[in-house]
């Protein structure tokens, strides 16, 4: 029984409500969309595994990111087209290029920017208004 309570604790630490239907999940940014039902709700995964630091506001998900090869082969072994596969596979080699991704989400357009690198981050960050920051210390560069 012991065991079972600490597994649901872990899994309740990986959940975060970030607003207007988003949420940080198990290392992921996803979008929860319309439809399910019987206590399930469908998901968008919108930024791939491992986020390592996240911070929001009413309009805006700031992320920063190095991406997950697991996560890769998953999508790729789930992907339905071959356009699908092209696409994720166009993705993630700007991901590995890039290394230390950030990502940008406007919630209110419901607008996803990235895989950023730093520069075009702040930059995009500026020039969108946006005044929530992930600290260098936490994210740990």
């Amino acid at each position: 029984m012991t065991y079972v309570l600490i597994l649901l604790c872990s899994c309740h630490d990986n959940y975060h409500d970030l607003g207007s239907r988003y949420e940080y999940m198990d290392g992921r940014i996803n979008k929860e969309l319309d439809g399910g039902g019987l206590g399930w709700t469908p998901i968008k995964p919108l930024i791939p595994e491992e986020v390592r630091k996240y911070n929001y506001d009413q309009d805006f998900i700031i992320a920063y990111q190095i991406p997950s090869r697991g996560w890769f082969d998953f999508e790729m072994e789930n992907a339905i087209t071959k356009e699908k596969a092209d696409s994720i596979e166009q993705l993630y080699n700007k991901m590995y290029d890039i290394h230390y991704c950030y990502w940008i989400i406007d919630k209110k357009n419901d607008q996803l920017f990235g895989p950023l690198d730093q520069k075009e981050f702040e930059k995009k960050c500026k020039n969108m208004g946006i005044k929530i920051k992930l600290s260098i210390e936490e994210i740990g560069l």
